[in-house]
């Protein structure tokens, strides 16, 4: 272990992975104790790379947001670039469902949704991610998360997704289509990687996870719809796994346009909440239980009419009157019951309110 990296004093090794080590380290002028993520050597990296990736690391220490680690600076010394972050002493989402297993559908949504609280603020900023996965977003004493590990070496690499050797920059498990194939990105390959997440907290598992060996993993990522979570998972409802899966959607148009798209989906999902569309279908549900009964309204004053002037009047000259009155009835009864069945038409009404006239 070096003993020291831009003047910063390591102390010890917090983790370590295909992206480099992590240490807990020591400011000397003031004491304070931060990680400090040491990249890989890049001696092919120019030095307009390592003055890009100086200045998404000044852009990154403006995120100043609960739900983000905060990110110090991002420098080189000696050709080896560093990252100073604030050091997080807690567990991370990979940690938590790797201990406990898969979590319950309205935690891993309430997870997920402090994870994107934070992005939101990143994105406003301009920073987009780039490498968002369960084991960067951490967990903090009260349950709450905040994402952290900026993916700042991306630019080390001009934002391509392969180094010079073919190898994989980072995590592909989590990476979007278009990272893996080296084009370019944008807030919607962290809305790809967030709902990779959610897909990992709900099964734990990633989307595709067992596949045999990295190689068949990027093939699969670029050329393959995930799995869908009720395989994993039976008990997920289909709405959580449309919500989900519209997440992973390879082609970047056809997922959540933005965070806050994704927020608003999910936020839907939870008990309680009542979003705008919610408001509407209760509020159809209720006028359409009252269009039902000003429909048989008449119909059991016919009855009642017919009932009654056949009892009271069983000779009388406009007795035909009751027959009719009983006839309209049954059949309007019928057409209401059986017409909808046979041709499950919605009203431009409940088309409005997202309705249906028939259950599904």
């Amino acid at each position: 272990m070096p003993p020291e990296i831009g003047g910063y004093r390591l102390i010890r090794v917090l983790g370590s992975g295909g992206m480099g080590i992590v240490y807990e380290a020591e400011a000397p002028e003031t004491g304070r104790h931060v990680a400090i993520k040491l990249l890989a050597p890049m001696q092919d990296a120019s030095p307009i790379a390592f003055e890009r990736f100086r200045q998404e690391g000044r852009l990154a220490s403006m995120i100043n947001h609960p739900r983000c680690v905060f990110v110090v600076s991002a420098d080189e010394d000696a050709g080896r670039p560093y990252i100073v972050m604030e050091l997080m002493s807690g567990r991370t989402l990979k940690d938590l469902v790797e201990q406990q297993g898969p979590l319950p559908p309205e935690e891993a949504i309430v997870k997920i949704l402090d994870v994107i609280e934070g992005l939101l603020e990143a994105h406003r900023l301009g920073v987009i991610h780039r490498d968002v996965k369960p084991s960067n977003c951490f967990l903090l004493p009260d349950g709450r998360v905040k994402v952290g590990d900026f993916g700042l070496s991306k630019s080390l690499v001009s934002d391509l997704s392969l180094t010079g050797s073919g190898a994989f920059l980072g995590t592909p498990l989590y990476a979007s289509p278009e990272q893996i194939k080296g084009e370019r990105i944008d807030v919607r390959s962290d809305v790809y990687a967030v709902a990779a997440t959610l897909y990992f907290l709900l099964t734990g598992r990633a989307p595709f996870q067992h596949c045999a060996g990295p190689a068949a993993t990027l093939a699969r990522i670029v050329s393959e719809p995930p799995p869908p979570l009720r395989c994993v998972r039976p008990g997920l409802s289909p709405a959580l796994e449309r919500v989900v899966l519209r997440g992973l959607q390879r082609d970047r148009d056809q997922r959540w346009r933005d965070l806050a798209e994704f927020r608003r989906a999910l936020q839907a999902l939870l008990p309680g909440h009542l979003s705008f569309g919610g408001l509407s279908a209760r509020l159809g549900a209720f006028l359409r239980a009252w269009r039902s009964f000003l429909l048989w309204l008449p119909v059991a004053l016919l009855l009642m009419l017919a009932a009654w002037l056949y009892t009271e009047f069983p000779e009388a000259p406009g007795i035909w009157l009751c027959w009719l009155a009983q006839a309209a009835a049954i059949l309007l009864l019928l057409a209401y019951l059986v017409l909808p069945v046979l041709f499950p038409v919605r009203s431009p009404f409940d088309r409005l309110v997202g309705l249906d006239l028939v259950p599904a």
